[in-house]
């Protein structure tokens, strides 16, 4: 079930990876039995780009519904062309998650946590499987229609 609960899913993303939560950040979650076991929190937005921190919590699966979601919001409703992720080197994990999704490494910067390099991860709009239907159309704009 999906959550607006912005401090739940701020608590839950700050336990999963350990980042910050900037001041300007929103997010959505995924709930089971009450507990948020998936979330996205968007930060840093420019117009033309946007920050997230994408989590899930060990052995949940992220349901394709949810994943097709946290794309449409800063994609469809924000209209940014990149989202950017941004993934400790040592984090495999996270590293899976966001390459699964479709994201890929633009670059690294050295020396920036207490373990190495951050890596960071992009998706450009038209890269995005995520903004298709299940029958593997893209979505329709019933505004165009």
């Amino acid at each position: 079930m999906l959550t607006n609960d912005f401090p739940a899913i701020a608590a839950f993303i700050q336990q999963m990876t350990g980042a910050a939560i900037p001041s300007d950040a929103s997010g959505i979650g995924w709930t089971r039995d009450g507990e948020i076991v998936c979330a996205a929190m968007y930060d840093h937005y420019t117009g033309r780009s946007i920050t997230a921190s994408i989590a899930k919590a060990p052995g949940a699966v992220m349901p394709p519904g949810f994943i097709r979601i946290i794309f449409d919001y800063p994609f469809r409703q924000l209209g940014c062309t990149k989202i950017l992720a941004y993934v400790e080197d040592v984090n495999w994990k996270s590293k899976d998650l966001v390459e699964k999704m479709g994201f890929t490494l633009e670059a690294t910067v050295t020396d920036v946590f207490p373990s190495g390099s951050m890596m960071i991860y992009t998706m450009l709009a038209d890269q995005c499987r995520w903004l298709e239907n299940e029958d593997g159309q893209e979505d329709q704009d019933p505004q165009s229609t």
